[in-house]
């Protein structure tokens, strides 16, 4: 009898355990392996059942599905793979156990954003021209003279800035931030023309998306009385995100003599 009763016990703590099992089975859910794709700004990155390299070299899904106790499903994507198709850096963060996306302090992309610049001039690093072939986001950097016949063929372009007179006193110098769309043309022009008695030079950088670190094309000395001309390429197969330059103009030396110059930026088909 006390075996019997032994075996009863043994066999409700069983039936009681599986039934403790089965619903937290149930509110667990199922999982699924790369059931979806990723479409970014309208073209496929990714295609359903796609394999990710992960930093480590190995392959995995690029989705996970989650499958709820009611049939209901949450999709999840790859933070790294996603930061990869938005062009933002990611890292790790041991000390809070948090992945970091971009970094702090970004702002929004304005169609046209003014800006007093960094306040202070390069003393190295300004050439006499351009950097021809240099490629940065959406933009690469050509020889003016290759497509200096377009403001000869009648076509109105777009115009960010037009004959735009420029003066300042002292520190920080004027930027201006242009978020491009390549379904205005294919070039973009940008002209300075220093008025002022002492040397200027032209910047222009592409932002990184998520960080406040720039890009940087070559910066080029405009001298007094002179105009430089600097044109872009602009490729209507980038990242979406990449279409974003600033374009700014400062002062090398006796930044008590003031500023005074005339800029153009505008684009062509």
């Amino acid at each position: 009898m006390k075996k019997l009763l032994s075996f009863l016990a043994g066999m409700l703590t069983a039936v009681m355990l599986s039934m403790a099992v089965v619903p937290a089975l149930a509110a667990g859910g199922g999982v699924e392996y790369g059931q979806v794709g990723i479409r970014f700004f309208g073209k496929q990155k990714v295609e359903a059942g796609d394999l990710y390299a992960a930093p480590n070299g190995q392959q995995v899904p690029s989705s996970i599905t989650y499958i709820d106790a009611a049939g209901g499903k949450t999709n999840y994507l790859s933070i790294r793979q996603l930061s990869e198709l938005f062009g933002v850096d990611i890292r790790w963060d041991a000390s809070a156990q948090s992945v970091e996306i971009g970094s702090a302090g970004t702002g929004g992309i304005n169609d046209v954003a003014i800006s007093t610049g960094t306040g202070e001039a390069p003393k190295r690093g300004i050439s006499e021209k351009p950097q021809f072939g240099q490629k940065i986001g959406a933009f690469e950097e050509i020889d003016p003279s290759t497509v200096s016949e377009l403001k000869d063929t009648g076509e109105v372009p777009v115009s960010y800035l037009k004959d735009t007179r420029v003066q300042y006193q002292y520190y920080g110098f004027p930027e201006y931030t242009v978020d491009v769309s390549s379904e205005h043309g294919q070039y973009l022009i940008y002209t300075v023309t220093n008025n002022g008695q002492k040397e200027q030079y032209t910047m222009v950088a592409h932002k990184n998306i998520g960080g406040n670190s720039r890009e940087l094309f070559s910066s080029v000395l405009v001298q007094p009385g002179e105009t430089v001309v600097r044109a872009f390429r602009v490729d209507k197969n980038a990242n979406p995100l990449d279409y974003s330059l600033t374009f700014g103009v400062g002062g090398t030396i006796d930044f008590d003599l003031g500023t005074d110059v005339t800029v153009s930026l505008e684009q062509y088909h």
